[in-house]
C-alpha cells in the first residue's frame, strides 16, 4: 500500500487471543497471536484516530465510564471470532499502547462504530482540546441508546 506522496505504508495485522477493556479507546491484558507460534501477552492497544473521555478525570468519569461499558457489551460477543488489530504504524503511543484499529466478526472497525455511535471525538495527534459539559451530556445520551 502507498500512502499519500508516495511513501510505503505496511500494515500489521494480529490476532487478539484475549483481552480486557480498560476505557473507551484501550484494550489492556491483550494477548496477540502473530502467527508462527509468536504470541505477546499483556499488551495495551489504543484505539488509532479517536479521542475518548477519562476515567481519571472526575468530570468526564460518568462518561468514561458509559463508553468502556459500551465498549465491553460491543467486543465481548466477539472473542473467540477472530478479533484482530490491524495497525499502519509499528510505533507505539507515548504510554507503549499499540496503536491501531480493531475488527473482527461482523465488525468493520470498531474505530467507525465508536465514531458513529457519538461516543468518541476523531484525533489526529498532538493537543487535544478539552471535553465541553454538552459533549458529556451526549455521550450518556447515546451510550444509553446506542446499541453496541
Amino acid at each position: 500500500m502507498c500512502a499519500a506522496g508516495g511513501d510505503a505504508v505496511t500494515t500489521y495485522v494480529a490476532l487478539i487471543r484475549g483481552f480486557s477493556v480498560y476505557d473507551g479507546d484501550t484494550l489492556t491484558n491483550v494477548t496477540l497471536d502473530l502467527g508462527w507460534s509468536v504470541w505477546l501477552a499483556t499488551q495495551e492497544i489504543r484505539i488509532n484516530g479517536v479521542d475518548a473521555p477519562e476515567l481519571a478525570d472526575a468530570r468526564q468519569r460518568p462518561a468514561a465510564a458509559a463508553v468502556r461499558d459500551w465498549l465491553a457489551r460491543r467486543l465481548d460477543p466477539l472473542r473467540g471470532a477472530g478479533l484482530r488489530v490491524v495497525s499502519e504504524a509499528r510505533d507505539h503511543d507515548k504510554y507503549g499502547r499499540v496503536l491501531g484499529d480493531v475488527a473482527g466478526g461482523t465488525m468493520l472497525s470498531l474505530r467507525s462504530d465508536l465514531l458513529a455511535a457519538g461516543l468518541v471525538k476523531p484525533y489526529a495527534g498532538g493537543a487535544k482540546p478539552p471535553w465541553t459539559d454538552d459533549e458529556l451530556a451526549a455521550i450518556l445520551v447515546a451510550a444509553a441508546a446506542g446499541k453496541p
